[in-house]
């Protein structure tokens, strides 16, 4: 089913309101971390959110949330800072983010996400300490 909202008189937008029924990622627009939500509740969102539809939603979630994927998208992606510690997320950054495939098996965890990319200690240890530095 589609939705319309009309903005002005010469533009409509189409909302395809089965989507927000689909497990997703949930991410807002401008923040200051990775704050990206799994939901499969069917929830809507307002202006200055957004909703990434996969069938992958959790594995997407999990990376997009971690402290490697936080700082490649900080520090190599980012297309907007926002002062010193913010940014935006938007979707062109944000598909050039090169995630893996989903492998069989993964939890949740930085450590994960670490071997997965096969990541040396001296990277690592470069993640957290950028990563720690924004958090205080």
């Amino acid at each position: 089913m589609l939705c319309g909202k009309l903005l002005s008189s010469h533009f409509l937008i189409i909302i395809h309101s089965e989507d927000f029924s689909k497990p997703k990622v949930i991410y807002p627009e401008t923040t200051q971390g990775a704050y990206f939500a799994y939901d499969e509740s069917g929830i809507l969102l307002d202006k200055t959110c957004f909703i990434l539809i996969s069938p992958h939603a959790k594995y997407i979630q999990a990376t997009l949330s971690s402290k490697l994927f936080e700082y490649a998208y900080k520090r190599i992606y980012s297309s907007v800072e926002l002062g010193e510690l913010g940014f935006q997320y938007n979707k062109h950054a944000l598909i050039k983010l090169p995630i893996s495939k989903e492998p069989e098996k993964w939890e949740q965890s930085d450590d994960c996400f670490y071997r997965l990319y096969n990541l040396s200690m001296e990277e690592i240890e470069d993640i957290e300490k950028h990563c720690s530095l924004i958090s205080k």
